[in-house]
C-alpha cells in the first residue's frame, strides 16, 4: 500500500494502523526524515509533480491511501 503524506496527523496514524496490521506499506512524502517508520515500511522521498519518479514509486503498489 501507497500512503502519500504520510508524515501529517492522520497519514502517519494510517501508517501505524496498516503497519500494526501486518501490510507492506510505502510512504510518500517531501520530508520522510520527520519520522521514524517501523523497520518494514518503505518511506520514498518525492514529490507528485515529477511524473517520471512517481510512476516508478507507484510499481508494485496494490492500493493507494490519499490523505
Amino acid at each position: 500500500m501507497l500512503v502519500i503524506g504520510a508524515t501529517g496527523n492522520i497519514g502517519s496514524e494510517v501508517v501505524n494502523q496498516l503497519s500494526e496490521k501486518g501490510h507492506k506499506v510505502r510512504t510518500l512524502s517531501r520530508s520522510p526524515e520527520k519520522v521514524t517508520w517501523p523497520p518494514h515500511v518503505e518511506a520514498v522521498k518525492g514529490d507528485l509533480n515529477d511524473s517520471i519518479r512517481t510512476r516508478n514509486i507507484l510499481s508494485d503498489v496494490h492500493i493507494g491511501q490519499f490523505r
